[in-house]
């Protein structure tokens, strides 16, 4: 790992070495957004100036167990925030937990955790988004807060849609898809063979394959309805990564050897998921963009043996006929009122609260009143 790249707290390097070891050796059950090649690239474009990354831990050197929590740590001239290192490529946050953590010790380490942030220095607000509300981090997360009587808000951010197959085969999920989809799927397939002579579809995982490819997939998100791609550098950058990891699964349709419709997918332990899609307007006309996703999870499921599917970020309505479970990703503020900023912060946060339950509670009883 760069020492360079992170600052630790604590700041116990020796201790953090093993940890760093464990990072790299436990990666397999992480998601691809928990892995160091993920936090690694993301670095290079989004910190600032202002900013400073800091891997907070905590580490249990006899039971060779640990919490680690990537943040970014801004300075302004009144106070320090501290955030999650994110930004809208990221669909997923928590604390990272590394080794073999009993479930019965796991809060007093989560509670270790946020204690050792807490006394790193003078921050006024801390910020872990996005957090999967149903997910074991959150609870803890919430239960450490209250256990160390840090104030704490919750918020939501957005819907996460997953399919999660339970050893289905393709045609079993085909066959469970809207009629009005399979029925899309049928008609736009014909018309396409009957009016193109060559339908073919490209996946590319191999990193010297990767330069090309991303040239193609801008070309098509170039034509297609999507706005400005916000960093277009790191997607290309942490495909190549990806490939170089094994889990990029770059989707190129072409027809008549014209690139049409691309999507980039990163399968990870069982888990596919779709980062960015993009189709060319030009074939609006033949849902090349449905038909490519039909094309792809059919490979994911028979190839690379896929378990679940999952649509990262929004509520997207065609993420509605592909996936069969919506989840909520969530927000946690953490307030230190042991600073004037922090404290400010939370009673800002309380009147605003206060004010929006009262009109609530207001309007309820007016309505309850006309009956």
């Amino acid at each position: 790992m760069d020492s360079d790249l992170f600052k630790i707290v604590p700041g116990n390097t020796t201790g953090f070495a093993r940890i760093q070891k464990q990072w790299s050796e436990n990666s397999a059950h992480l998601r691809f957004e928990q892995t160091y090649t993920w936090y690694e690239t993301l670095l290079k474009y989004i910190k600032t100036k202002e900013q400073t990354a800091v891997i907070a831990h905590h580490y249990d050197k006899q039971e060779e167990n640990a919490l680690i929590l990537p943040l970014l740590f801004e300075r302004r001239w009144f106070s320090t925030r501290i955030l999650p290192i994110g930004n809208y490529y990221t669909s997923f946050f928590e604390v990272i937990e590394l080794g073999e953590n009993d479930t019965q010790k796991l809060q007093d380490r989560y509670c270790s955790l946020f204690s050792n942030i807490l006394s790193s220095e003078k921050w006024s607000q801390l910020i872990i988004e996005p957090l999967d509300r149903e997910g074991q981090s959150y609870c803890l997360i919430i239960e450490a807060c209250r256990r160390l009587k840090i104030p704490y808000a919750t918020y939501y951010r957005f819907d996460n849609y997953t399919l999660s197959l339970n050893g289905k085969s393709f045609s079993d999920y085909y066959n469970e898809l809207p009629s009005r989809l399979r029925n899309t799927i049928k008609r736009k397939l014909k018309k396409v063979q009957s009016k193109f002579e060559r339908y073919e579809i490209e996946i590319i995982k191999k990193p010297e394959d990767v330069e090309k490819a991303i040239d193609e997939f801008e070309q098509i998100y170039n034509e297609s309805w999507k706005k400005q791609e916000g960093i277009p550098e790191f997607i290309r950058d942490f495909s190549l990564r990806a490939a170089e990891n094994g889990w990029l699964r770059l989707s190129i349709m072409r027809l008549n050897g014209n690139p049409c419709a691309a999507q980039i997918w990163f399968v990870k332990d069982g888990i596919a998921s779709i980062f960015k899609l993009a189709h060319s307007e030009e074939y609006r006309d033949y849902s090349v963009g449905t038909l490519l996703f039909y094309e792809k999870i059919k490979e994911l499921v028979t190839v690379d043996k896929i378990s679940m599917i999952d649509f990262l970020i929004g509520g997207d309505s065609y993420k509605k006929d592909w996936a069969f479970k919506k989840k909520e990703r969530w927000g946690v503020m953490l307030f230190n009122t042991k600073t004037l900023f922090g404290l400010l912060l939370y009673i800002r946060h309380d009147i605003i609260s206060g004010v929006v339950a009262s009109s609530f509670l207001r309007k309820l009883f007016r309505s309850v009143s006309r009956r």
